[in-house]
């Protein structure tokens, strides 16, 4: 006979279904379940299977979290309005550490240093591609189909496509320009628009 699956949601543990909880393949399912009514959009942002933490980084992907036979399912959650404002308030501090390296970046080669300039570069554009990736996955949190923050990427493509080409010309001094006088800016300017969509919803940084 199948055991019985105990399901704690914000430590209110919830009656089973009809089809018992015990039938769902994955936490994913056990979470789409649970949160189904619920009066707001709501994400996991903690997971228990018998009493164990599951690993943070495996929340981007419950459906990959397999029940393995637990016997308790214990779930944390957060309005989704919520986490996106926290995420867009930790995208606002990033924010300026991408910044910093684009200008580190852009010293190095005007001095010549193309090792350490590239790496730097490498560092900041790592950083870019995530900022990005947060800054819209955040603004779909806030305001679901609201394109604003997408705008934001948007307006950065053209001055990356311009920077790889100064690179394959091997003309530094032009891609430090780009990084320091078109790049830079828009980092530096992120953050007030980022703290202006946390706390009155989003608004297209038009720049």
């Amino acid at each position: 006979m199948t055991e019985k699956l105990r399901v704690v949601v914000d430590g209110e543990t919830l009656a089973s279904s009809s089809s018992g909880w015990e039938h769902a393949a994955s936490v994913e399912e056990i979470a789409r379940r649970a949160l189904a009514g619920s009066a707001e959009p709501r994400v996991v942002t903690g997971v228990w299977l018998d009493g164990r933490p599951v690993d943070p980084d495996a929340l981007d992907d419950l459906a990959a979290i397999p029940l393995r036979g637990a016997r308790e399912v214990c779930l944390e959650t957060s309005l989704l309005r919520e986490v996106a404002r926290r995420s867009l308030e930790q995208a606002g501090e990033f924010a300026g550490e991408v910044q910093r390296s684009l200008l580190d970046s852009a010293e190095a080669l005007r001095q010549g240093e193309l090792q350490e300039g590239s790496r730097r570069l490498a560092e900041a554009l790592d950083g870019l591609s995530v900022l990005c990736f947060t800054v819209e996955a955040a603004g779909r949190g806030l305001r679901a189909g609201s394109p604003s923050f997408q705008d934001f990427a948007d307006g950065l493509l053209p001055w990356l496509t311009a920077l790889a080409d100064a690179q394959e010309k091997g003309d530094w001094v032009r891609a430090a320009d780009y990084l320091e006088y078109e790049l830079a800016p828009r980092l530096g300017a992120l953050p007030e628009d980022l703290e202006r969509a946390r706390e009155d919803g989003p608004s297209a940084p038009a720049r």
